[in-house]
């Protein structure tokens, strides 16, 4: 397995792997919707691996890093609030937090219990590009509530 890789590269059976997040991102991308620049973090991943890749990039300006749960955003349970985002993190602090995020996938059992989905520690991390919106939104593609019918 990689241990960090562009978003966009991943094979389907990759991005199974990287979590709920880098799943709606890649299928987004592929739909033709414009994304930012992602790196994926396996949880295999060191700091060496992470740094050679930022290296080799044009990843120059602050970056977001977030969670990207094998669970997280799927039909069962969207772990909304459940993990650490970083935003606008500079280059050298980018492995502090990634590790930073990947600590915080311990604050989810409790949730993932309640919702009745798997748990797991070992926690994909995305390192995107930081992009600065006019305008920004949620989008549900099911009927959250149980009260009507799918969207």
């Amino acid at each position: 397995m990689k241990a960090v890789e562009w978003l966009t590269l991943l094979t389907k059976a990759e991005v199974t792997l990287s979590g709920g997040k880098a799943l709606g991102l890649w299928q987004a991308h592929r739909a033709g919707v414009r994304t930012p620049s992602t790196l994926v973090v396996f949880p295999n991943a060191g700091e060496t691996d992470l740094r050679e890749h930022i290296n080799a990039t044009d990843l120059l300006g602050r970056v977001a890093v977030r969670s990207s749960g094998l669970a997280e955003d799927g039909a069962k349970a969207s772990f909304a609030g459940q993990h650490l985002t970083k935003l606008n993190v500079i280059r050298r602090d980018t492995w502090a937090a990634v590790e930073e995020v990947r600590a915080s996938a311990g604050q989810s059992k409790a949730y993932a219990d309640a919702v009745g989905v798997e748990h797991s520690m070992a926690m994909p991390v995305l390192v995107q590009e930081m992009i600065y919106p006019q305008i920004a939104g949620v989008y549900l593609g099911m009927d959250v509530t149980g009260q009507g019918p799918a969207f």
